[in-house]
């Protein structure tokens, strides 16, 4: 379970931990997932240490970004994707910021956590996969 409170320690939000949650309710948060289908299999820490150059990309994006595990992370999209311009705009920021760092990615942006992790491994082109009210591809 996850919880989010105020000032004065009182929950004002909280989820079963499968995807992040607004102050707001239990809705879902929009989520981009970055995954790097080159780190499969590489959950040692030297596959961790090897994949920090690409979360200190995706960080130059959004400071508060979750490493799910070697070869994806994660972050709340709304913000980010406002500031550059979109969800699809941000995508190929990252995706060429992390080709600066020699990987390939895959971006996945979805309503919940699960949901963006589904849509980022989906198999296609490298390049970015949204998934809205269950319809793929649907308009941001």
């Amino acid at each position: 379970m996850t919880a989010a409170g105020d000032a004065s320690h009182r929950v004002t939000a909280a989820g079963d931990g499968s995807h992040p949650v607004t102050a707001a309710g239990d809705t879902p948060q929009r989520v981009l997932v970055v995954w790097c289908p080159d780190w499969l299999g590489q959950d040692t820490e030297a596959g961790a240490r090897a994949f920090e150059p690409v979360v200190a990309a995706v960080e130059g994006f959004c400071p508060r970004v979750e490493v799910l595990r070697p070869g994806a992370c994660a972050f709340a999209v709304r913000g980010p994707a406002r500031y550059f311009g979109g969800e699809a705009a941000l995508a190929a920021k990252i995706i060429d910021a992390v080709a600066r760092c020699g990987f390939a990615c895959q971006i996945g942006v979805a309503d919940g956590m699960v949901a963006a992790q589904l849509a980022a491994r989906a198999p296609r082109p490298t390049g970015l996969r949204r998934l809205a009210a269950g319809r793929p591809g649907a308009p941001e």
